[in-house]
């Protein structure tokens, strides 16, 4: 979605509701936007507004991508952290069950960046992160 149309949708969003929720990557990784953290201030600067980003976290440890999750968690002087919350999809425990469930040929490390991911986001957003796991059958025998 264009940055105008966006921006444009949070002021009828907050016209219409004074708190809400607005997710960024239910059916992508809003990491992946060249202009991620542009989006995600723009939400922040709606003070009823909140952030909610789903992602799998793989590109986090990119410099440029971890540098724009570290700018966003300064954003305000720290006080929008406490309007983000992050959901990591991780479904498994161990990079071979993690290959499996996210389509992956082989483990070539996804898994481990990852668990890093979900490490260094905790750092920055403190009780604010969340790895998913969810439960079906190929990963069941893993996640009881």
């Amino acid at each position: 979605m264009e940055f105008e149309k966006f921006s444009a949708l949070l002021n009828s969003i907050e016209a219409l509701s004074e708190e809400a929720v607005v997710g960024l990557g239910t059916f992508s990784d809003p990491l992946l936007n060249p202009d991620f953290d542009s989006y995600c201030k723009e939400v922040l600067k709606h003070e009823g507004l909140s952030l909610l980003l789903e992602t799998d976290a793989v590109n986090l440890m990119e410099p440029c991508v971890l540098e724009k999750a570290k700018d966003l968690a300064s954003f305000e002087d720290g006080k929008a952290v406490k309007r983000i919350t992050w959901i990591v999809a991780v479904d498994a425990v161990s990079p071979g069950m993690y290959s499996l469930m996210h389509g992956l040929e082989k483990d070539d490390g996804a898994f481990a960046k990852v668990l890093n991911a979900v490490n260094v986001l905790g750092g920055l957003y403190k009780g604010r992160v969340f790895p998913q796991f969810t439960r079906m059958n190929a990963n069941e025998s893993e996640l009881e």
